[in-house]
């Protein structure tokens, strides 16, 4: 059984054994509970007070199945057209465009053309069933539920074919319709109709495997760690059931479902393990479009785990370089300098003489008492012939 009638007989126990009766008789129950499947169709209606530029209240309605749009309502061709997904068989809406827009004229106390104040009229018509996994059908709803500026207003017991007030106002127009036989025939047969369809064919007309993958990444903030991800994508119906598991125990179950843009489903679940741990996990998914459950194993690669390592020999290869770079150009610097201060000047007279910047040694000097004087950029340096520098004392001339 599913777990929501598990949980209406566990109720029943309750008011009826005693505690230890009531243990034993939930661990039986617990046994017996098996995982369900919720499908479900329903016409949904919304009627707002005029807007801007609008001639009158703004009418919309949509059909849905398990999430899925499968058709609209198109003022431009006043009809219902099918969606891009099209479930073939499926129930068409019960009511006409004009009879929800008559009922918000006499809720909402507008006209055709002007509505004095703001409002919202919201309607939801359909059926949904819960299944087991063998396509049993556990669990059977049908409603007919009508809101009001964002409350409850009115509702149908689809076992009574009762109306049922939720607000005061609400009062007259449930007489009015608790008295229409005809009209509460009509809806037991329409309601009654949707849960055959939706219990034996319906949205198993259309469904789409998953495609899983199973993936990790170093986890932010912590180099010894890393996030295990199961990806699963592209499947229809919306319910998938997934768990990652570590040598057969579970670890971890996602928490909920996501549309994709092309009107399937995607579920994920993370956990975050060490990096040493490489082996003995996997992903389990179960889902109505696969035979069997699907079990994808993950074979320990880090999507981004060496990066960091690659980041710091790319950064010492740079260092290296630049220091080769800066070397080169030092030693080029020095070759070209040692060749400038060697390269000979040209006296007046042609004769060769030697850079006055560079020093004398004292086997150089000219063998004399009297001083040698060079002059060069304006500057005077003086040598003594035992090599000892007479630059502080002024030369004669």
């Amino acid at each position: 059984m599913c777990a929501s009638a598990a949980l209406k007989l566990l109720l029943l126990a309750h008011m009826k054994w005693k505690f230890k009766v009531l243990m034993v008789f939930g661990f039986f129950v617990q046994t017996l509970v098996v995982h369900c499947e919720t499908h479900y169709l329903q016409y949904v209606y919304t009627v707002t007070s005029e807007q801007r530029g609008a001639s009158g209240p703004v009418y919309s309605a949509v059909g849905v199945c398990d999430d899925v749009q499968i058709s609209h309502y198109s003022d431009e061709q006043q009809k219902w057209i099918k969606g891009k997904v099209w479930i073939n068989g499926s129930v068409e809406p019960p009511d006409s465009k004009e009879r929800i827009l008559n009922l918000y004229y006499s809720m909402a106390n507008c006209t055709k053309s002007k509505c004095h104040e703001p409002h919202t009229l919201q309607r939801r018509v359909g059926c949904q069933v819960e299944k087991s996994s063998s396509e049993k059908v556990m669990i059977q709803m049908a409603y007919d539920d009508y809101g009001f500026d964002g409350v409850d207003f009115i509702t149908l017991n689809f076992k009574t074919m009762q109306w049922t007030d939720k607000k005061e106002k609400a009062a007259e127009i449930k007489m009015k319709w608790n008295s229409d036989t005809d009209r509460r025939e009509y809806f037991r047969a329409y309601l009654s109709h949707c849960l055959t369809w939706i219990s034996t064919n319906g949205y198993s007309t259309t469904q789409s495997p998953p495609n899983i993958q199973m993936f990790a990444k170093k986890a932010p903030r912590d180099q010894r760690k890393m996030d295990l991800t199961c990806l699963a994508t592209g499947f229809y119906p919306k319910h998938l059931q997934m768990d990652i598991t570590m040598n057969g125990s579970k670890l971890e179950s996602p928490a909920g479902v996501r549309p994709n843009d092309d009107k399937t489903f995607q579920l994920r679940t993370t956990v975050r393990i060490n990096k040493e741990e490489k082996r003995g996990f996997a992903c389990h998914v179960t889902h109505s479009s696969l035979s069997q459950p699907n079990i994808t194993k993950w074979d320990g690669t880090c999507m981004n785990c060496h990066e960091e390592s690659r980041t710091h020999v790319a950064a010492g290869v740079a260092v290296v370089a630049v220091a080769s770079v800066a070397a080169v150009l030092v030693t080029l610097k020095c070759v070209y300098r040692k060749k400038t201060l060697n390269v000979p000047r040209l006296d007046e007279e042609g004769q060769g003489q030697t850079n006055s910047r560079m020093p004398l040694n004292a086997a150089e000097s000219p063998a004399t008492d009297e001083p040698h004087t060079a002059t060069h950029l304006g500057q005077t340096n003086g040598f003594h012939g035992n090599g000892e520098s007479s630059a502080k004392s002024p030369l004669s001339v």
